[in-house]
């Protein structure tokens, strides 16, 4: 195939934060110094101030702990003139825009707390309000960046009913939030901000006593109502107390249980990782670090601590079916994406060319649709003529037409998507179908399967 030049659309009208493929990515950990004093039942969050993972709490058999620790890829104890009592099972949220860490509730053996305290970098100060959430253990929080205010959800009480109130916390006070269609009564969920998308992830949790008492449903809240979010496919681990977090560098929610999954506003989907020893027979805390744009574990009784980074690692992988030709022997047309002279990527800075074929004969060429939201299972084009087996896999957002290529025999359709050089774009999503005009066919048209591309940098294995 002799290349021409091709056109450079401008992408950066449109960020999607999505995903669609089989293995959503790969990832690699790396050991980390293990904390001095292990303990279990503890809560991470990043400090802004100190550009550090601070933990705080947590307990080690009978003792329960009030020491907070620091690690910047190397754990420092902090010495603050005022801390907290001493807790577990307590819930820690960064304030990204106030540069604060907010702690809240927990328990110890003087019983459950619903205090409110908040770390500025230096020390731990108090902050008392006429009203506030009850006591409670085994809730989460999240930070809505844009709305600039820490979510409360769930949580245990003592006598073990669980809870479903949401409250929210704005530096100063402590509003109870009016609901409809909650996610239920829960605790041990996991719970994390998408900065993508601007909503409040909440995922699993125990939610009753009975069988199954675990769920994996997933959740999203808009700052105004909750949705219950339908997935292809489900993680494996629905409890995940500490084990939601983000991940800045690769604009993604994860889930850490005894795998890893990304959560992309559609689907749950599986990393592959080299898991670290005993890895799924431990229980581990989580937290991003934006300043080294990694993921902090720390593993509770041993304080085994491990980093994980995620590449930017250009590829693109196959969704969905496409329907046959009018003419049975040229069969589905198929569609492939890559880098004009490398056969691999996508790379911000280069061009994507998307070629199909076999085009049938006659064909008038094809047009390459590409979206920013996939379509599950498919939506059908019965409507417009074509089989009713001829299924749209992607939103039309980019249309872009190529009449067949000569120097093929005419037997393929090729065009070209200028990726900008800018790292901004790195693990855009963008999700692409060919419509081939084929006179054979019903509605004169079928359509390829779908391929997902995820933009990277060059050189990344």
């Amino acid at each position: 195939m002799n290349f021409r030049t091709v056109s450079r659309p401008l992408l950066s009208w449109a960020i999607p934060a999505i995903v669609c493929t089989s293995v959503a990515c790969q990832s690699g950990w790396s050991p980390a110094a293990t904390l001095p004093a292990p303990r279990s039942w503890f809560a991470l969050s990043y400090d802004p101030n100190t550009t550090s993972v601070l933990l705080f709490g947590g307990g080690n058999g009978p003792v329960d702990r009030s020491d907070t620790w620091l690690w910047n890829r190397g754990w420092t104890q902090a010495t603050p003139a005022t801390s907290p009592p001493a807790r577990v099972d307590h819930c820690m949220v960064t304030d990204t825009l106030r540069s604060r860490v907010v702690l809240f509730s927990g328990g110890s053996v003087a019983g459950l707390r619903s205090d409110t305290w908040e770390w500025d970098g230096v020390t731990w100060t108090q902050r008392s309000t006429p009203v506030a959430p009850p006591p409670r253990r085994l809730s989460a929080m999240a930070f809505d960046s844009l709305r600039g205010r820490a979510i409360l959800y769930g949580g245990v009480v003592s006598t073990g009913n669980f809870l479903s109130d949401m409250w929210s916390w704005d530096g100063s006070a402590w509003t109870n939030l009016q609901q409809v269609a909650p996610p239920g009564t829960r605790y041990r969920h996991g719970m994390v901000y998408d900065e993508v998308r601007d909503r409040v992830v909440l995922f699993g949790g125990q939610t009753s006593r009975g069988t199954p008492p675990v769920s994996n449903d997933t959740w999203e809240y808009d700052g105004l109502q909750w949705a219950n979010r339908q997935s292809i496919f489900y993680p494996n681990s629905g409890q995940a107390p500490g084990r939601m977090t983000w991940n800045g560098s690769f604009r993604r929610s994860l889930l850490i249980t005894s795998n890893i999954y990304t959560w992309d506003g559609t689907t749950w989907l599986l990393c592959t990782t080299n898991d670290p020893p005993g890895w799924s027979m431990g229980t581990w805390t989580t937290c991003y670090h934006s300043s080294l744009a990694t993921n902090l574990a720390v593993k509770s009784s041993d304080g085994q601590s491990w980093e994980l980074q995620i590449p930017a690692r250009g590829e693109a992988r196959d969704y969905g079916i496409g329907c046959p030709s009018g003419v049975p022997i040229y069969g589905y047309p198929q569609l492939s994406a890559a880098v004009v002279g490398s056969g691999t990527g996508p790379y911000i800075g280069h061009t994507l060319i998307d070629i199909v074929g076999t085009l049938p004969p006659g064909s008038g060429g094809a047009v390459f649709v590409t979206g920013f939201m996939p379509f599950f299972p498919g939506v059908s084009l019965a409507p417009l003529g074509l089989r009713s087996n001829c299924l749209s896999l992607t939103s039309a957002d980019i249309l872009l037409y190529s009449p067949p290529d000569p120097a093929s025999g005419n037997l393929q359709a090729f065009t070209g998507l200028g990726i900008p050089n800018d790292p901004y774009f790195v693990g855009l999503l963008l999700y692409q179908q060919a419509l081939v005009f084929d006179p054979s066919a019903p509605g004169g048209a079928t359509v390829s399967q779908g391929t997902v591309v995820r933009i990277g940098i060059q050189g990344v294995p």
